[in-house]
């Protein structure tokens, strides 16, 4: 009898690089379809265009010349009929929630942000529970709420024309908030930011409620350890370089973080109290599913009014980060991730609509692509239906 030879990790590696490649294929191209699809029913109404009043709220540091995407915007909102646009740049200070609400108080119908995920994160903070639309012209390297939405990506006429267009849908908003944190980085807090701005000179209940001062909101995906770290090193420049690619070469710059031992108590969707001890190398929190290459979270979903806690977990180095890759691939083409005994790699996945999550060590941790600080504990809750969005 010949003697088994198990395949040696570079195969494995290899493999599910192969697996990334047809995976991204496959998805490209069903998304694109999907997209024209789409798209090709794009129009505005006859007399709906003299009757709204867009903000745009834009990230100048995405464009070298900010003028010159004013115009162009400018031009394509009056190709779809629309005369009288506004526009608001974001600053390093307030990434966008003044910004929205500034826009709102002005009588805006709809409130477009233009930029990468964290301008979108911070408008949608501004926007949230006022009931004035809000759209989406995607400016970044992920821009995962507009695939997730299935928004145009390639054509700025045509993600204006579904920004101003009647079709709107309900979203959930997801909170983080770090407790005790270790480390605070730079990023402004848009809890903080919203406490300080109010839509009239008196704040409302409501208002005051909607969020804490060192809360901080995400539409589509936060995370600590390996996910935390991999934003943390990933280069600016080198995104605007590469794209998405970018964040490949972080995470491989990131492969070394440890596995941490951790606890989570929360709500389950049925209300029950939920309590659980596991190791992981990252621990996520997503409101959507969909990012640029794999399905990461496959029962996620924009509008349940729960946050899906993905706990990932990999041993023998190499080897288990390969079978991880495997696993998330096969998730994207529609096939479940079963975690077998002895398996070098595990995905678990859990729904709640708020929770705390408790580390044995403190680790990186950030919300929609940015690292926000390093703590053992934070704690998330779900905002159901907090934002009216076009598209």
């Amino acid at each position: 009898m010949r003697k088994f030879h198990p395949p040696s990790p570079y195969l494995i590696a290899l493999a599910g690089i192969a697996g990334a490649g047809v995976t991204a294929g496959a998805k490209y191209f069903i998304q694109s379809r999907a997209r024209r699809a789409h798209r090709s029913a794009i129009s505005l109404p006859p007399g709906i265009a003299e009757n709204i009043r867009p903000w745009v709220v834009f990230n100048p540091s995405k464009h070298e010349d900010p003028q010159a995407f004013r115009n162009s915007v400018t031009m394509d909102a009056r190709a779809l009929g629309v005369r009288d646009i506004h526009f608001l740049e974001t600053t390093i200070e307030d990434p966008g929630v003044s910004q929205a609400r500034k826009a709102v108080r002005a009588g805006a119908t709809h409130v477009i942000a233009a930029g990468g995920d964290g301008t979108v994160r911070a408008v949608a903070a501004g926007l949230a529970h006022t009931g004035v639309r809000m759209g989406i012209l995607p400016e970044g390297t992920g821009n995962v709420l507009a695939r997730n939405l299935g928004l145009p990506l390639d054509s700025p006429l045509d993600a204006l024309a579904v920004a101003l267009g009647e079709s709107t849908r309900s979203v959930d908003l997801a909170w983080l908030r770090m407790i005790d944190p270790e480390e605070r980085f730079s990023l402004p807090c848009e809890g903080k930011l919203l406490s300080a701005v109010t839509l009239d000179s008196r704040r409302s209940t409501d208002e005051a409620a909607l969020a804490l001062d060192d809360e901080f909101p995400f539409v589509t995906l936060a995370g600590m350890g390996f996910d935390g770290e991999t934003m943390s090193k990933t280069d600016p420049e080198l995104k605007k370089t590469i794209g998405w690619a970018a964040y490949v070469i972080s995470a491989v710059n990131s492969l070394n973080v440890p596995r941490m031992g951790a606890r989570l108590k929360g709500k389950g969707a049925d209300g029950s109290d939920v309590s659980t001890r596991f190791t992981a190398r990252c621990v996520l929190f997503a409101n959507c599913g969909d990012l640029p290459v794999v399905t990461l979270a496959p029962e996620a979903s924009l509008h349940d009014g729960l946050v899906d806690v993905i706990a990932v977990d990999t041993q023998v180095g190499i080897v288990g980060w390969a079978h991880l890759s495997l696993k998330v691939f096969g998730q994207s083409l529609g096939l479940p991730a079963v975690n077998m005994p002895a398996s070098p790699a595990e995905l678990s996945f859990r729904q709640l609509t708020e929770g705390e999550l408790s580390l044995d060590q403190a680790a990186i941790v950030e919300v929609d692509g940015d690292a926000i600080g390093r703590s053992r504990k934070v704690g998330v809750r779900i905002d159901q239906g907090a934002l009216l969005i076009a598209g």
